[in-house]
């Protein structure tokens, strides 16, 4: 994990917020991967709602073809937990998501 990435971790997890001005120089395509590690560690750590929120803000982070592709397994698995965040979990444990299909 990179140095700013670690930083925007940090403060996410302290609630501390960063300065308008480094979380936009940081770029979309800089923070989403940091915004996807938070959202499953929210997940994991069992605060679903501070993991929908994160996870709606990489929904909302534009991103060029080219970030696309390179961010292909960040994408998928926000869209892995998406999928978790939307199935309820079973008797106390949590379901597993099913394989998407085609």
């Amino acid at each position: 994990m990179s140095a700013r990435v670690a930083v925007h971790a940090l403060a996410e997890e302290r609630g501390t917020p960063l300065p308008p001005l480094v979380v936009a120089a940081a770029g979309g395509r800089r923070r989403l991967p940091a915004l996807v590690y938070l959202a499953e560690l929210r997940i994991r750590t069992g605060a679903p709602d501070l993991a929908a929120r994160l996870l709606a803000e990489v929904a909302e982070v534009e991103l060029s073809a080219a970030d696309r592709e390179r961010l292909a397994d960040e994408l998928s698995t926000a869209a892995d937990l998406s999928a978790t965040l939307e199935t309820p979990a079973i008797s106390g444990t949590s379901a597993t998501p099913e394989a998407p299909t085609g």
